[in-house]
This record gives C-alpha cells, structure tokens and sequence, in this order.
C-alpha cells in the first residue's frame, strides 16, 4: 500500500467491495505468449498477444545507442516492463509491471 492509498483509501477496496455486492467474481486477465516483431531499421517493437480471447496490440520503441533499453508498454488491464539489451547478441525481456515476473515471448525480426 502506497502512501496516497493510506491518505485518501485505496479505489481497488472500493472496486472490490462494489464487485462483491454484485456478486461478480474478479478474475486476472490470461495471456498467452507475447509475440514480439523487432523492426531493426524503426528501432520499433510492435506487441501483440491475446488475452481473454481477443487478440491485443503495442508498439514501443528502443535507444540503439543506449543499452540496456527500457520501455513500458500496456496491454488490455496489465502494463508490462520491457529490457531490450545488446551485449553478444539481441535480447528481449518482458516482465510484469506489478509483480515483476518474466513473460514468455516469441521474437522475430522484420525484414
């Protein structure tokens, strides 16, 4: 709990208490894997993955000249952290926002 949450009270309660009187189960978004196209030229990575069935889309962009690169970028509730990094090779990393745990990706490279 941050410190405007303790000030002013968390709207999440409020979501909460809201969705239990309605009696609405609150359930976490599912993902499958992100598909990262790397456009090398654009220094551009356009995202997409589906969630909840529907197919969701990004885009985000790196520094060439600064590595590691870092974005962030959103997909339908979730927002994600993005390391793009270049040492021996070109690697991409994806991990959740909130919790910080790694997303599985599939990367390809534009031509």
């Amino acid at each position: 709990m941050n410190q405007l949450d303790k000030m002013f009270g968390s709207p999440l309660g409020e979501l909460d208490a809201i969705l239990k009187e309605l009696n609405i189960k609150k359930t976490e978004s599912v993902m499958n894997k992100l598909e990262l196209i790397v456009n090398p030229f654009t220094c551009t990575i356009g995202i997409s993955a589906k969630i909840n069935g529907v197919e969701e889309r990004a885009i985000t962009d790196y520094n060439p000249f600064e590595y590691p690169s870092i974005s962030y970028f959103s997909l339908a509730d979730r927002s994600f952290k993005m390391t793009v990094d270049y040492e021996e090779c070109f690697e991409v990393s994806v991990e959740d926002h909130n919790d910080g745990t790694l997303q599985p990706v599939t990367l390809k490279f534009k031509r």
